[in-house]
């Protein structure tokens, strides 16, 4: 009886310090990771023609599936191939490897990244951090796309991003 009462009560608590129970805990560790990844040359990488939004960062403990991410919205005329050609070419020059490409995905709904990316890259200089670019339907339809640094503070690889292939 008393364990109904303490789960009827804890809502009410939850302004009492009872929530500050259920927060996960931000480490030093991933901040200083945010802070690395955010002065990345990567994220300065523009498509000839591109337009770069301000760079964002959600660090795990504030996102409540537990990933991070640093990265920047960009817009930009060229068409979905040459976008993906870019960074094919570009991101191995920084110690970006693609691990996996999924060119014939369609676009993300309305600008949200809700499920895999076009492209996953991984560097072992920066072991359990994906390079994830998304191809999104916000702003401007045809051409805007996310490029973004996807971690959780533990182990994390491109293998998190794609569906098994009996689900697709």
């Amino acid at each position: 009886m008393l364990g109904v009462a303490l789960l009827v009560a804890a809502p009410g608590l939850a302004g009492c310090g009872l929530g500050k129970f259920m927060e996960r805990e931000c480490t030093p560790e991933a901040d200083a990771l945010v802070k690395r990844l955010k002065a990345s040359p990567v994220l300065e990488l523009l498509p000839p023609g591109a337009k770069g939004q301000e760079i964002y960062a959600t660090r795990p403990c504030d996102d409540e599936d537990n990933l991070g991410e640093v990265g920047r919205k960009m817009s930009s005329t060229l068409e979905d191939g040459e976008l993906l050609a870019y960074f094919h070419e570009e991101f191995p020059k920084q110690g970006w490897v693609l691990q996996q490409e999924l060119a014939g995905l369609p676009r993300e709904p309305n600008g949200l990244r809700t499920g895999e990316p076009h492209q996953c890259y991984e560097n072992p200089a920066e072991p359990n951090v994906t390079l994830e670019v998304t191809l999104g339907l916000g702003e401007n339809p045809d051409t805007d796309l996310h490029v973004t640094f996807i971690f959780n503070g533990s182990t994390y690889s491109c293998a998190n991003t794609t569906s098994p292939p009996q689900t697709r």
